[in-house]
């Protein structure tokens, strides 16, 4: 049975942050609009400001938050759902891969790759809400649940300025 700690979901949530930042940075440099390099090099900043929520999440948990027992809120099928997730849906570890997973390297591809991605998280971190002990930091996760939300909206934006000047 796949289960996971609070530290441990904490410490997945680290690595997805942790990888947005990277994909986001590489894209910035790949991308010769200025606006969208911008944006991307916002959406770096804002992940890493992510990875730093988490990080003092973990460093604040109490020792028990690290054993299995701790736990038993969270079923089989969520615990195995967010490994999924972090393995194959969210930025991938390997930034070029991102890259060579999209149609192009226009602007409009990075910013529907990151759309995708941006929404996945939430997702992600809703399930992970889920599971973590309200006594773990499980309301705070709606602070970053947030700041996601506005990632969405400002890159659905972006994109939507971009295709009324086509």
């Amino acid at each position: 049975m796949v289960r996971f700690t609070a530290d441990e979901m904490y410490a997945l949530a680290e690595e997805i942050e942790t990888r947005g930042n990277r994909f986001y940075a590489a894209a910035s440099e790949r991308v010769a609009d200025a606006e969208t390099r911008g944006l991307l090099q916002e959406l770096a900043k804002w992940e890493n400001e992510h990875f730093r929520f988490f990080h003092e999440l973990r460093e604040q948990l109490p020792p028990e938050a690290s054993r299995k027992e701790e736990s038993e809120e969270a079923d089989e099928d969520h615990a195995a759902y967010l490994q999924a997730m972090v393995q194959d849906r969210m930025f991938p570890a390997d930034v070029n891969a991102a890259f060579a997973a999209m149609p192009d390297a226009s602007p409009v591809s990075m910013l529907e790759y990151a759309l995708q991605r941006e929404k996945d998280v939430i997702v992600f971190f809703l399930t992970m809400r889920d599971l973590i002990p309200r006594h773990w930091g499980r309301e705070k996760l709606d602070a970053i649940l947030t700041e996601e939300a506005r990632h969405v909206r400002i890159i659905t934006q972006q994109l939507g300025k971009r295709a009324a000047r086509s």
